[in-house]
């Protein structure tokens, strides 16, 4: 892609190059013409640099993003390219016989590229510091052949090699484990398995770095001798887990790691001993999978920022628009001694291809320190969950990446440019000498007519692709297309104000139409695209109707004026001009309202989960406050009991309930297969829990009817709602009524039927009761929980209190109201990031109106002028220039706001309402986001008011 975008940048200097020498007299104005005025050109290069910078920013986080992916997973990996594993339904892993091992090692080195095989115990344990009372739950904790496993690096403590031994009863702890606890080395630690369930000490011979063989999975971790971990997990004789590396080393293995792998699934295959284990693991899968998960999150910031390149196109087109009617007597008069209309287009190329690469190359290097910006930002936003990670550490860019960045800014620039400059030279030369506006384009022009035909055949064409695709933009799109075509070709029969003012209201409504009006569409899917073009089209319409109606704006504003001296005639001044330059105008006020359409939108959707945030956790939560696992082999048969023989209080509790937890394979309808949850559910939960249903079959008429079902009918089932608006989305595509094959342990197919779709997200799998649960899949441990406590008691202190007492079985306890909030508070810093993004928007608008204010007060120096020798004073001027800022500003603020509150409102009627979820609408926030907008446009605004109450009535007149 980069070449591609080189050679057509190359392409074009080129071309220009060559003519440029073939026309040297327009080449020397163009490149004059950029010094005459060097105020000017610093403007508009700041101008044309925010596209630049948006891209720019995109690919800066795209490469941060990889940078952080790929030391993540290479300090994660270290040596190991491929792990072999399988694990049981409770969670565990399946253990082989240690000879089994031997001869599977044995033929996995005989395959190509293969470094070393070794085979290791891994499992979970709880761990408890007796001096400073402190503990963890389900720690990974690796049984090794220490020296078996030395070419999977070193083990390092203070960033110092050491040769490894451990005796019995002797353990490695790493940094981030040892600083959790507050443990030095040769203190003891009581460490609970299944080897060990009423626990064991352990004395930590060495804090080790989370580096070379001790980094594999993460930090968090026990290192064990072999002989010991596999009495402390009660497999002796037996591994669980087996590394392999490559030759390449820790890097150079990625391009092995996939071959290995497909060599070790065909070992696997032939012998039937082996066939307990899987190839699980591939470094160079697991590298892809997370850029690839990742670069969505890039697409996020390039999705939202495109309202800002727009923002910025608009300006760019301003910009070069203004540049013509500022120098259009000096165009005409040039037209008049014989130069033509492709003279023009050379001039204003010359020096825009000047202006674009100068504006490419600080726009991308300013798109550089935006995403250093974002990724500040995104530091706090990691600190919510606790996490020691430094983005920053890890910011990168490439310089594939500013090439590219520099490249497509730069050609997005000379097209815009071209696109203002073909305009430009289309005018009049009597008309230009004189500086009489151009008339409107006649409703009889056959041009027009026939841009308004392809219009029609476009949207038709794109009206059929989306019904054959299922994808809505397109028809939605077509549509909206159909629209304009049809009221630009009544203006042979109609006015303009008549024409465009019904094409306005009709794409308001088009857009704005509530789904289930136009129930065609209900199947169609839909993205982020959809976000980009409501705001193109509404705006649009907007726009249209607000610059098709002066008569009618002008006339509410003299009547608002007042009967003060002087204050209608100051802001009927004010108004006529930008109504009557309903291009330029339009633009910048396209550019305020598109922005602040995106930002209220943006603020619309986070006061609507804000508002309704206790009502989420309501009927997210089930009734249940404290959501609770226990380490797959150490289950907790009657919580119950337990809770009474332990120094909590019984009375303390409301609700508790116990379920099994088991992960199966399972094979969808449409032939999808992966590992999924199974949640065993008695008829205590039933009666107790209170979670929501957004779908069950019509064989039942209510809730309870459905449960009911579950528990009496092995072969049916309910789950998450794979279509809902949280979560991880469902393996499967299960559909309601569906059937869903499950892989017993043995082999057996067994088939289940969703009846139900659950309304939460807290607790995703397929859900049934424990008989079936225990005769299909043998899952009988209690290791997940549901509770509840009394009002008087705090969810947070509980949860601490009950890990505390059951370290032994692993338990984890989760308060869903503080987990939720904090999600949710991330959540909403992301929107907020996001926001402040596209943000970036305003202060293009705010820039452009600034620059155009600037060269209004020379390109209207006639005009003023005139005003002030007709009795118009300095500070009415001043009033004039800040009144006609502040109605464009105004303007396309209310306009972005109503339309931003009405695209909130579409989607809570769309999505939300159902859900009983209120409606929001975040005054405050916009009543902000308009005070910050219209008082930044004062301070570009007011320098040039003052600088157009300072023109002389007499040397303006004698400047004509």
């Amino acid at each position: 892609m980069m070449g591609i975008m080189m050679l057509i940048i190359g392409i074009v200097i080129t071309v220009v190059a060559i003519d440029a020498m073939r026309h040297r007299v327009l080449f020397k104005m163009g490149f004059r013409n950029i010094f005459r005025r060097k105020t000017d050109t610093v403007i508009v290069i700041l101008g044309l640099l925010v596209a630049t910078a948006i891209i720019s920013s995109s690919f800066t986080v795209g490469d941060t993003m990889d940078n952080w992916i790929e030391s993540e997973i290479l300090g994660e990996w270290q040596e190991t390219d491929v792990t072999v594993y399988n694990t049981t339904i409770q969670g565990g892993y399946v253990p082989v016989n240690y000879h089994t091992y031997l001869r599977l090692k044995s033929d996995i080195m005989e395959a190509d590229n293969v470094g070393d095989v070794v085979g290791e115990v891994h499992g979970r344990v709880s761990v408890f510091n007796p001096d400073s009372l402190l503990s963890s739950s389900d720690i990974r904790t690796i049984g090794m052949d220490l020296q078996e496993s030395d070419k999977f690096g070193d083990f390092t403590t203070n960033g110092e090699p050491f040769e490894p031994y451990l005796d019995d009863g002797e353990i490695f702890i790493d940094t981030k484990l040892a600083d959790d606890l507050e443990v030095e080395e040769g203190h003891d630690l009581y460490i609970f398995s299944l080897g060990y369930p009423q626990g064991r000490f352990y004395t930590v011979r060495y804090i080790i770095d989370n580096h070379g063989r001790a980094a594999f999975n993460g930090p968090e971790k026990v290192i064990m001798n072999f002989n010991d971990s596999q009495m402390a997990f009660g497999i002796p004789g037996q591994v669980n887990y087996i590394r392999v590396t490559s030759v390449g080393g820790v890097e150079g293995g990625l391009r092995y790691s996939d071959q290995i792998f497909e060599d070790i699934e065909g070992i696997l295959e032939e012998e039937p001993e082996y066939r307990v284990l899987e190839a699980r693991g591939n470094k160079n899968e697991v590298m892809t999978g997370f850029k690839d998960m990742m670069s969505m999150f890039t697409d996020l910031f390039f999705v939202f920022g495109s309202f800002v390149i727009i923002a910025a196109i608009i300006l760019t087109i301003n910009i070069f628009v203004m540049l013509g009617e500022e120098r259009k007597s000096e165009m005409g008069m040039s037209r008049a001694i014989g130069m033509k209309r492709s003279h023009l287009r050379r001039l204003f190329s010359y020096e825009g291809i000047f202006y674009a690469g100068g504006a490419s190359i600080i726009g991308t290097f300013v798109g550089v320190g935006i995403a250093y910006i974002i990724f500040y930002v995104l530091e706090d936003i990691f600190a919510v969950f606790g996490g020691d990670i430094s983005l920053l550490s890890f910011f990168n860019f490439t310089s594939e990446s500013l090439i590219m960045a520099f490249s497509a800014g730069f050609l997005l620039t000379m097209i815009t440019i071209l696109f203002s400059v073909n305009r430009i030279s289309k005018l009049n030369i009597v008309r230009a000498i004189r500086e009489i506006p151009e008339p409107p384009v006649s409703g009889k022009s056959k041009k027009l007519f026939y841009l308004s035909v392809a219009g029609l055949f476009l949207g038709s064409v794109m009206i059929l692709a989306g019904m054959d695709i299922n994808q809505a933009w397109l028809p939605i799109t077509g549509v909206s297309l159909i629209i304009i075509g049809i009221g630009t070709i009544s203006r042979r029969w109609v006015s303009d104000r008549i024409a465009y003012t019904v094409v306005g209201i009709l794409l308001l409504v088009w857009w704005l139409l509530p789904p289930e009006v136009l129930p065609v569409f209900e199947d169609y899917s839909a993205g982020l695209e959809m976000f980009i073009l409501s705001g193109l089209f509404l705006v649009t319409a907007g726009i249209l109707i607000i610059m098709l109606n002066g008569t009618v704006i002008t006339g509410v504003l003299e009547k608002a004026s007042g009967s003060r001296k002087g204050s209608k005639a100051v802001v009927l001044s004010a108004i006529s001009h930008p109504l009557k330059e309903k291009f330029r105008t339009g633009m910048t006020m396209f550019i305020f309202a598109l922005i602040i359409f995106a930002i209220i939108v943006m603020s619309m959707i986070v006061g609507i989960f804000d508002t309704n945030m206790d009502r989420m956790i309501e009927e997210q939560s089930g009734g249940y406050q404290i959501l609770a696992l226990t380490a797959w082999d150490r289950p907790i048969d009657d919580i119950q009991q337990e809770i009474m023989q332990s120094d909590l209080n019984i009375n303390d509790f409301r609700k508790i309930d116990s379920a099994s937890m088991g992960m199966v394979t399972t094979i969808g309808e449409d032939g999808t297969s992966g590992m999924n949850s199974i949640i065993a559910v008695d008829s205590n939960f039933v009666n107790n829990n209170t979670f929501g249903f957004t779908e069950y079959l019509d064989d039942y008429d209510s809730v309870e009817a459905v449960w009911e079902a579950v528990m009496s009918d092995p072969a049916l089932m309910v789950t998450n709602d794979p279509g809902g608006d949280f979560g991880p989305p469902m393996p499967g595509a299960v559909q309601l009524n569906s059937t869903v094959t499950f892989v017993n342990s043995d082999g057996t197919p067994i088939e289940k039927r969703v009846i139900g779709f659950m309304d939460q997200f807290i607790v995703r799998g397929y859900f049934i009761s424990k008989e079936s649960a225990e005769t299909d899949f043998n899952i009988t441990a209690n290791n997940l929980f549901f509770m509840s406590v009394g009002d008087q008691v705090d969810p947070d202190e509980m949860g601490r209190d009950m890990e505390r007492e059951f370290i032994m079985y692993g338990f984890q306890p989760i308060v869903i109201d503080t987990i939720f909030k904090e999600v949710m508070s991330a959540q909403f810093m992301f929107f907020n990031l996001f926001t402040g993004y596209m943000g970036l928007g305003l202060v293009v608008g705010i820039a452009g109106l600034g620059i155009i204010s600037l060269r209004a007060v020379h390109e209207r120096r006639l005009e003023i002028g005139m005003m002030r020798a007709i009795g118009f004073k300095r500070r009415m001027i001043r009033y004039v220039f800040l009144i006609e800022n502040s109605f464009v500003t105004i303007a396309g603020i209310v306009l972005g706001s109503l339309l931003g509150i009405g695209v909130g409102w579409l989607l809570w009627y769309d999505g939300f309402k159902a859900m009983g979820w209120d409606f929001y609408i975040p005054w405050t926030s916009i009543i902000t986001i308009g005070i910050i907008a219209y008082s930044a446009m004062l301070l570009t605004a007011i320098p040039s008011a003052n600088k157009a109450s300072r023109v002389s009535p007499a040397e303006a007149l004698r400047f004509d």
